[in-house]
């Protein structure tokens, strides 16, 4: 397996990502390639594109209680654009039997378990 992660920042950032994914998936010996996203950048690519790379897993961080628990977690006011790409993952990967596996971090914050399992982003 090959983890495209970067010490600072999103590999959906990089231009070069799905190419790279394509590169990895030409050496049948290695496993699926995937990383670590929060998802703000999904909307950036092609979905064809994205599910036929070669990607094979995603880990997703992200908070579900809200945009302002979400711009106080991770500093931008992305929230809304990355449950819309959260979605779009979700619709996308269904279309294609789960062809991409997906687990998703809830970041902990200072809210009370109860308050962030009980909101309706999370549910």
């Amino acid at each position: 397996m090959l983890d495209f992660n970067v010490t600072i920042g999103d590999p959906l950032l990089d231009p070069l990502l799905l190419e790279r994914a394509r590169y990895v998936k030409s050496f049948p010996q290695l496993g699926p390639s995937g990383f670590v996203t929060t998802l703000q950048w999904l909307h950036r690519w092609d979905m064809d594109e994205f599910f036929d790379s070669g990607i094979g897993w995603l880990s997703i961080s992200i908070t579900l209680s809200g945009r302002q628990t979400y711009k106080d977690f991770f500093g931008v006011d992305k929230y809304e654009q990355t449950l819309k790409n959260l979605l779009l993952l979700i619709e996308e990967n269904k279309k294609r039997d789960g062809k991409i596996e997906f687990a998703i971090y809830v970041k902990p914050t200072d809210e009370p378990f109860d308050q962030v399992v009980n909101h309706p982003d999370f549910k």
